[in-house]
């Protein structure tokens, strides 16, 4: 039985990179991007002179709110 050619391999590899790359790079940022917007969302906020609502998910300069421990905004 013949083998397989060791640069058909190599590019073979390659080819398998090129499709599936895109895919699995682009389902991360789609999954960090959100966080790091929400966070950045609360930090400005912050650096503002408001408090952030956590209930809300906005930034509210007339009243002061508290960390609850689990919020929905990250």
């Amino acid at each position: 039985m013949p083998s397989i050619n060791k640069l058909f391999k190599n590019e073979s590899k390659v080819m398998l990179f090129i499709l599936v790359g895109p895919i699995i790079i682009g389902f991360i940022l789609a999954c960090v991007i959100p966080l790091i917007h929400n966070t950045y969302n609360i930090d400005s906020c912050l650096d503002a002179g408001g408090s952030f609502n956590y209930e809300s998910c906005e930034c509210d300069f007339k009243e002061s709110h508290l960390v609850p421990e689990n919020h929905k905004c990250n």
